[in-house]
């Protein structure tokens, strides 16, 4: 009876059927299959947002640094993933040497390396090699010994009646509609380069006495939901940031996409600038307006946001008020631009001493 009992009892149980996986197959519960989908679908969605973290112009960088110090690992029969510290100190200090009749890289070059080959293990969760103590030392010491060698130098800083010559060089064409208004709201807006081109046509509030701009993302502030900067109409209209991009927004029409694009043949493309072009733009309209070359070789880009910060310094708007105007966060960066305002003002301790 109780040897039945038992039966019975096991063959109560096998009223449940439980579905059993042929061997070697991997057991799917009802549903698995869409929530897997679902799932994968997801991880890509997250790798897509991964990708993003820094902008496609330093991946591609990135991509470019990655690809030469592989190739040079390749020849020497080394690991570049995961590489070694030692390789790496080896490869940047033959790069800064200019080996093999190389040029030398320079500071800014040998720190892309490092980002470089950082972000490649990382993204492969390889340990990091540049994270070594000798490694670190010795990029110390080039930082040190290259900074001596070649102080960085700094963008001429443009001010509002450069900018009234460089508007009155520009020409009647269609790209100079363009340049004008590129040029003013930049250098009033006090906005880097990239900031610049990343406009789109739907960053632009357009009010009674001026403009609002909105910042979607930084140097400083990549992430985030972006920043408003505003700029007043000004009295003189050959120099009015406002009144030069609304003449710019008659010709380039309401499609959306980016606000500032190129110009062919006096058509607008819908190709959005680089930042390399503001630039270019900048030293295109200084060669019209008959400025020395020894100052065209020093405008930049950043000549429009360091000439609004020395102007406003030296008209004696509020540090906060510039600070907030080009987004700068540190009130340390901005100090640089207002001491160089400040040299030659009605302070300097020289004045009427002779």
């Amino acid at each position: 009876m109780e040897r039945n009992g038992r039966k019975r009892r096991r063959g109560s149980g096998t009223t449940r059927r439980r579905r059993t996986a042929p061997t070697g197959a991997i057991a799917v519960v009802p549903g698995a299959g869409a929530l897997d989908t679902q799932l994968r679908a997801t991880a890509r969605r997250a790798a897509d947002f991964a990708k993003k973290s820094r902008a496609d112009s330093t991946l591609r960088v990135y991509r470019l640094q990655w690809e030469a110090f592989c190739s040079w690992c390749s020849v020497r029969n080394l690991s570049c993933l995961p590489a070694a510290p030692q390789a790496v100190l080896l490869y940047v200090t033959e790069r800064e040497m200019g080996v093999a009749g190389g040029k030398p890289a320079g500071l800014s070059t040998i720190l892309q390396i490092v980002a470089a080959v950082a972000h490649h293990h990382k993204t492969a969760e390889q340990p990091v090699p540049t994270h070594d103590p000798k490694l670190r030392q010795v990029l110390e010491g080039m930082v040190r010994t290259k900074s001596r060698e070649n102080p960085p130098r700094r963008a001429f800083p443009l001010n509002p009646e450069q900018l009234g010559l460089l508007c009155a060089a520009s020409g009647d064409s269609s790209s100079a509609v363009r340049d004008r208004a590129l040029v003013l709201l930049g250098w009033a807006a006090a906005r880097r380069r990239s900031e610049i081109v990343a406009w789109d046509l739907a960053d632009v509030a357009q009010e009674p006495t001026g403009v609002v701009m909105t910042v979607r993302r930084s140097k400083t502030a990549q992430l985030g939901r972006g920043t408003s900067v505003g700029v007043l109409l000004q009295p003189d209209e050959a120099v009015c940031p406002v009144r030069a991009l609304r003449r710019w927004l008659e010709l380039r029409g309401e499609d959306p996409g980016p606000l500032f694009q190129s110009v062919r043949h006096g058509v607008v493309t819908g190709r959005r600038l680089d930042g390399k072009e503001v630039t270019r733009i900048i030293k295109k309209l200084a060669k019209r307006a008959g400025f020395s070359q020894d100052l065209i070789d020093k405008l930049t880009a950043h000549s429009l946001r360091s000439g609004f910060a020395t102007t406003a310094a030296k008209r004696k708007k509020s540090p906060f008020a510039i600070a907030k105007q080009g987004g700068w966060s540190s009130l340390t960066t901005l100090q640089r631009y207002i001491r160089d305002a400040e040299l030659l003002d009605d302070d300097n301790p020289t004045r009427g001493l002779l």
